[in-house]
């Protein structure tokens, strides 16, 4: 339970962090922060797997730079639908705040996973 909680808040962090760094992609409060966690999080572990699999050819062929795509288009579509999250921008400084967004949760995911295991595990 503690690693859970310590894990979002973490996570909430990294998403402020990032907010904060990106002057194109701005979260408002900590709530907009956690809801889109959870939303991102809801659709990496349900819909996305789904998407994967369905467009399995289409990531063999591409060597899996479609797989990378799918996760964009879900940090994008999740920012662009979350009240209190934005992508401010035309469309390639919102892409390329995309890509520094996905970049980052990935980095910091790993940082926070490897600390919380070293400390708590």
């Amino acid at each position: 339970m503690i690693r859970t909680v310590l894990y979002l808040i973490a996570n909430i962090l990294a998403v402020l962090g990032l907010s904060w760094l990106l002057p194109g992609f701005e979260v408002s409060s900590v709530w907009a922060a956690a809801i889109f966690l959870l939303i991102l999080t809801v659709l990496h572990h349900t819909i996305i797997p789904v998407l994967k699999v369905l467009t399995l050819p289409v990531n063999f062929l591409s060597l899996g730079f479609f797989s990378l795509l799918i996760n964009l288009l879900s940090v994008w579509f999740v920012a662009s639908n979350i009240q209190g999250v934005s992508l401010i921008g035309d469309f390639s400084a919102q892409f390329l705040n995309v890509i520094l967004v996905s970049i980052g949760l990935s980095l910091g995911k790993g940082v926070i996973d490897k600390v919380i295991t070293e400390k708590h595990g």
